[in-house]
């Protein structure tokens, strides 16, 4: 009988797109928070600084990591054929009804305009 192998390769891009879809879940939460503050923790070697920002100073930074990590997500998903299920899809289109008020494609995961809320 014939079997599917699955590479190593494979494998490191399915953990790869889970780590990224709870780093996007994460923005999402953030992204939606009442809270007009955060904190963030900047950490370099051994040294860690605990800044309290504002979300309105973070909100073009949390776009751009998100909208780059959902394109990596694609990208692998597309390369190694790994399909994503409705929550996946779910974190990636968080709010579909504001993305078609914003005449953003919503059709899939093809979409290069998926993240821009």
């Amino acid at each position: 009988m014939a079997k599917i192998i699955k590479t190593d390769l494979q494998l490191n891009a399915l953990q790869d797109i889970n780590k990224k879809l709870k780093l996007v879940e994460g923005m999402n939460y953030i992204y939606d928070s009442d809270s007009t503050e955060c904190y963030i923790d900047l950490i370099r070697g051994n040294k860690k600084v605990h800044l309290q920002v504002e979300l309105s100073e973070l909100e073009k930074l949390i776009k751009d990591y998100r909208k780059n990590y959902i394109n990596d997500i694609q990208k692998s998903a597309n390369k190694f054929n790994i399909i994503l299920d409705e929550t996946d899809l779910n974190i990636i289109n968080p709010d579909k009804n504001k993305l078609i008020e914003n005449n953003t494609n919503i059709d899939g995961i093809e979409s290069e305009n998926y993240a821009n809320w």
